[in-house]
């Protein structure tokens, strides 16, 4: 009898985050992921920013898994706030208890 095993690793991710593609190699695994968040909460006035300002991409490590160091390649989203009184003008996507901005690791490691 053949065995055969999948594992759903996106219920390992936080929901705002879908994995795009999973490339596995001798000594490691990269997931290949993109924010779905259409909004964001301005951190200084709490207004809230459907404007997407850019892209940026991000290259953090994650826990192991089977023994092999696993990379998340992450398209975020940079947002304006949308408040014209507002003192921020550009902000970066953080995903709380998970990864934030300027971390080279996810909060697991």
């Amino acid at each position: 009898m053949e065995a055969t095993s999948s594992i759903d690793l996106a219920k390992f991710y936080p929901d705002d985050l879908v994995i795009l593609a999973v490339e596995e190699k001798v000594d490691s695994v990269i997931l290949y992921m993109q924010s779905k968040s259409t909004e964001f909460i301005c951190p200084c006035c709490n207004s809230v920013s459907h404007v997407h300002h850019g892209t940026y991409h991000r290259r953090v490590q994650n826990l192991p898994l089977f023994q092999k160091t696993v990379w998340l390649y992450l398209n975020a989203y940079q947002h304006t706030c949308e408040n014209p009184v507002c003192k921020v003008h550009s902000m970066v996507e953080t995903f709380h208890n998970f990864l934030h901005f300027k971390k080279r690791m996810t909060e697991r490691c």
